[in-house]
């Protein structure tokens, strides 16, 4: 394999013949790194030969005051790679031959962060995380629901995620375990600890039979919770009535004040009833004898009414006791014309 460079970087020009094992020394400023580099960045594809180079300063790449730099590699069997600069161009022949930018040089492992170092890793060892792996180490400690749960997470939030998510739920249990049963968690305790109310026919029981009746016992408790929603309405609504009470309570006692006073009122015109008196022959006067039905018709009715009234109100005082039929009006005159 040979690699080519001409005006490239301290270059001028140069051409190496590589075989399996190459040891290339030269003083300083030789041009040695400069090689190292030409056969980074055709093996990576990548014409950044280090992160502070921006497309803008590919021109620091060339050497002198020339145009344009151009390195290559080729092998016997036709595979043919080239790089330019500042056009950053690269064209190949046949099988291109690949590598990482760490094995070139161009990244160091011990300068990366976290992230893109596990991520290299588990690349170059060819241990990246798969549904099948997974479900295989799992298999015998959760179930393929469980692991189908756990793979979402990963697949959301990553390994380092779901992993911090699965600690804070440890930590949260490990809270409820101390809140039931008193004390500290720990792995032997669980293994044979019992709750104080636990009976021993429990222990015959399957999980689905107890998830069962903890289901049952969440019907009934949601149906008392419903209850007492629905008696909570009831009473809210006796709240809102009750608040009425001192305006129905001002509103009977002026009704009562009324009926007094109407049954007052009544008792006067019963009494005013009985003080005329009532005579049998209520067409004269009992004194003068003067003809009553005549001056009471004159004074209760017009003149040009009498027609109409007279043998209805002549009726009436035949009757011997024509008060009842009368009007305030007509009982004012009538008792009048008696106490003249």
């Amino acid at each position: 394999m040979i690699i080519k460079a001409s005006h490239f970087r301290g270059l001028v020009y140069a051409e190496v013949e590589v075989s399996t094992i190459t040891l290339i020394a030269g003083n300083n400023f030789a041009g040695k790194t400069s090689l190292g580099e030409i056969s980074g960045a055709l093996l990576t594809g990548g014409i950044k030969i280090f992160d502070e180079l921006t497309l803008s300063k590919l021109d620091k790449l060339v050497h002198g005051n020339k145009k344009e730099a151009m390195i290559s590699i080729e092998d016997a069997n036709g595979m043919f790679m080239s790089l330019s600069y500042p056009k950053g161009k690269i064209k190949t022949q046949g099988e291109p031959l690949t590598a990482s930018r760490v094995a070139v040089g161009f990244d160091k492992i011990a300068r990366m962060q976290q992230k893109p170092r596990t991520q290299f890793f588990t690349e170059f060892l060819g241990t990246e995380l798969t549904y099948e792996k997974l479900s295989e180490s799992l298999k015998r400690i959760v179930s393929k629901d469980k692991t189908a749960e756990l793979w979402g997470d990963i697949q959301v939030i990553g390994c380092d995620g779901t992993h911090k998510k699965l600690s804070n739920k440890r930590r949260e249990m490990k809270g409820v375990w101390e809140e039931y049963a008193g004390e500290k968690y720990g792995s032997d305790k669980a293994e044979t600890y019992l709750p104080d109310n636990w009976e021993p026919d429990l222990n015959t029981k399957s999980e689905e039979i107890l998830l069962g009746e903890v289901n049952k016992a969440k019907l009934e408790y949601e149906k008392a919770v419903s209850n007492v929603a629905v008696d909570e309405s009831r009473l809210e609504t006796m709240r809102s009535q009750s608040a009425s009470i001192d305006k129905l309570t001002k509103e009977y006692g002026q009704a009562v004040k009324a009926h007094t006073k109407s049954r007052e009122i009544l008792a006067d015109l019963h009494h005013s009833l009985h003080d005329i008196p009532n005579y049998n022959n209520p067409l004269v006067c009992p004194e003068c004898n003067t003809g009553l039905f005549v001056e009471f018709m004159n004074k209760r009715f017009p003149t040009e009414l009498h027609d109409s009234y007279a043998k209805e109100w002549a009726d009436r005082f035949m009757s011997g006791n024509p008060v009842v039929y009368m009007d305030g009006l007509s009982k004012s005159i009538f008792k009048e014309l008696l106490m003249r």
